[in-house]
This record gives C-alpha cells, structure tokens and sequence, in this order.
C-alpha cells in the first residue's frame, strides 16, 4: 500500500474525493504501509498501518467532535470578546470622561489586531516543527492574561492597549481553525466540521452584546469585561490539558526524530523534511453563491462557502490563507465601527443601511467572477491547486 500521507497532496478533484472513499474503506481495516525511499536512499517515514491510530483523520468521530467543539468554542469566546465591550462603553465614556468616539476604540483596536495577529501565527503553525497547539497554548494564556487587567485597568489609554493586544493573541482561532479542522477530516467530511466553525465565529459579534447588556445594566460597566475572564477560564483547561496536536507533518516529523533516536538510522525522515513538489489545484465556490435575498442566511452560506473556497485551492497554505482573509476583514471591519455612527447620524438609518446594501451588491460581481474565470486564475499560480 502506497504512503497513505501523500494522498494529502493530490489535488482535490473527483479522483481525489474517489481516493479519500477508498481510504475511508481502508480505514476499517489494518494493513500495513510500506514505506517509501527515494532515490538518494531516504526513507520516508508514514503511519503504520491504515488505521494507525497517530493519524488525526484515523482518531473516532467523538475525539473528532470534541477537537471541533473546542476551536469553535476558542474562536467563539474571542469573538464574544471582541463584541461584548459594546454593552461597556456606556459607562467607560462616563468613568473615563470620554467622547462616544472614543470609547468605541476599545473595540476598533481589538478588530484591527485580529487581522494582525494572524499575519505572525497563522505562517508559523505551517512549520512542521512547531505545529498547531504550540500556538494556540502560548496565544491563549496570553489573552486569558490580558483579560483581567482590561477588566481592573483605572486609565484609558491602558484600556486600549489591553484590547489591541487581546485582539492580537485572541486571534488564533479564526487564523487556523479551519486549518485545525481540515487535519482532522478528509475531504469528504470537511466542510460539515468548517460549518461549525463559520458558526461559531458568526454567532459570537451577536451574543457578545445580548449577554454583556445585561451584566452592565446590573453591575456596571467593568462587568462584561469580567464575562471574558469567565469564559476564558473553562477554556483555558480544554486547551491546555485535553487537545491533542492535530499536525500531521508534525506528527510525523516527531515520530521520524523518535526513530532515527532508536535506530541510528539518519536516513529515516518525515515528509516535510524533504523537498516535495508543489501541488496542483481545483474548484470549489458553488457554495458561495447561495443566497441573496434574505441576508443572514445568504451571508452565511457565502462566508461558508468562501472559507471551504480558500483552504481548497491552496490546502498546504490553509492557515496562511486564512490570515490574509482574516487581515482584510478585520481592517475593514476596523474602519466600519469608527465610521457607523457618522454614517446613521448623518444619513439617517434608512439611507445609511442603502448605502451599506449597495457595498454589499458590489460583493456579487466579485464573487461570480471567481466562479467562471477562478480556474484560469489559479492555473497562473504555482502555489493553487488548479
């Protein structure tokens, strides 16, 4: 049997799909994997058998789901984060003697810094040595961190601060949890975990207000800042303690270091300390042209749709990809909350929400162009999978 590991770099297609169901078959039995050499000698180091159970897409369906329910839980807390300080300002504009203008900083300064934030972690979990959890362990203690002095902190220029760098170490989630999910599942499975995802990161900007109103209508404005040390805290244990490492090129670089150690053997050595080829590429944006009229649900299945999009044109630079996506929305979304209340103060609600549904008509020729000339386009890049 072939190595099973390089079926990850065939380009999704139908015969790609057609692989993954016959490997879905192997994986119900145990035959073993034969390793492969190249021609200077060098063995490359694969899993064991076909139901090697170090491989994160062999693991059972609840160690699946509990993987899943813990980056949608990471990525919803820090969105719940970001959009919880709205239900404070209020009050941070009378404690601090501040201008509306100005308290909404707290939360334009935290969007920035999500789209930043991934600009230096998402690139470093596509180092096979570092891996996923590494990043995702050092940035949420640091958030987690972050998080009490912003609920104490006396001085407003300390406040803004503390939200910049909570959005900048929070941002983890939405720069690689797709990547996460993508290690988990074949491509068959995929998108039915990325839907969980895209919810998470949908739900928590909605939830974040409902639940941080309440708290600073009864206690106060500090109060929906203390909601973010609480969430953070039962997270805090899931990740820390309870999430194993989803990297298969860091698996398997570990396990080719642990048998060179026992061996003596140099030639042993994981894929990803060898020179490969760069993959080629497919089509995937159906999904993103459902719905129009109605906006929630058509915004959804276009951010869906996009997000299964982007990770399968280019799947070795998933977490890259999805930084540079993230940067991009963030520094508009950045703009958009400095810009909404001069928008409605002087527009009026009506024209200010035609304003924004012409921006968002615009998206549709975009997106109608990447479905028709999208494989021309990624047939010029070496790095898409055409």
């Amino acid at each position: 049997m072939n190595a099973v590991s390089s079926i990850r770099s065939i380009p999704y297609s139908r015969e790609r799909l057609q692989a993954e169901q016959e490997l879905e078959i192997l994986r119900t039995q145990s035959i073993p994997i034969v390793p492969q050499k190249t021609t200077d000698g060098t063995i490359l180091v694969d899993w064991y058998t076909s139901d090697d159970p170090a491989n994160p897409q062999n693991w059972s369906s609840l160690k699946k789901s509990f993987i899943v329910f813990v980056i949608c839980m990471y990525t919803w807390v820090t969105y719940v984060a970001g959009s919880v300080f709205v239900a404070a300002e209020p009050g941070i504009q009378k404690h601090f003697e501040v201008s509306p203008v100005a308290s909404e900083l707290g939360l334009a300064l935290f969007v920035l810094a999500y789209g930043i934030g991934p600009l230096i972690f998402g690139p470093i979990t596509e180092i096979p040595v570092v891996g996923r959890n590494h990043v995702y362990y050092l940035t949420f203690v640091a958030f987690y961190a972050l998080s009490f002095p912003t609920a104490t902190v006396d001085s407003f220029g300390g406040l803004l601060a503390l939200r910049f760098f909570a959005g900048f170490f929070g941002s983890v989630g939405i720069a690689i949890g797709g990547a996460s999910i993508g290690d988990i599942f074949s491509l068959i499975y995929f998108p039915y975990g990325l839907c969980w995802w895209i919810l998470s990161f949908w739900a928590g900007p909605a939830i974040g207000p409902m639940i941080g109103g309440f708290a600073a209508m009864a206690k106060g404005w500090r109060w929906p800042l203390w909601e973010i040390v609480w969430l953070s805290s039962p997270m805090v244990v899931l990740l820390l303690c309870l999430t194993p490492e989803t990297s298969t090129p860091n698996i398997l670089l570990r396990r080719a270091q642990r048998l060179r150690e026992l061996t003596g053997d140099p030639r042993l050595q994981a894929q990803s300390e060898i020179n490969q080829g760069n993959s080629t590429a497919s089509e995937l944006l159906s999904a993103a042209l459902i719905g129009v009229a109605i906006f929630t649900i058509g915004m959804f299945y276009i951010v869906q749709g996009l997000f299964v999009y982007v990770p399968i044109s280019y799947p070795q630079y998933a977490a890259s990809i999805f930084t540079g996506n993230d940067l991009i929305r963030s520094i508009m979304a950045s703009a958009c909350i400095l810009a909404a209340r001069p928008l409605f103060l002087n527009l009026g609600v009506h024209n200010g929400v035609t304003v924004l549904a012409g921006l968002s008509v615009l998206g549709i020729p975009g997106t109608l162009g990447l479905y028709i000339f999208g494989k021309r386009l990624r047939a010029r890049s070496r790095f898409a999978q055409g």
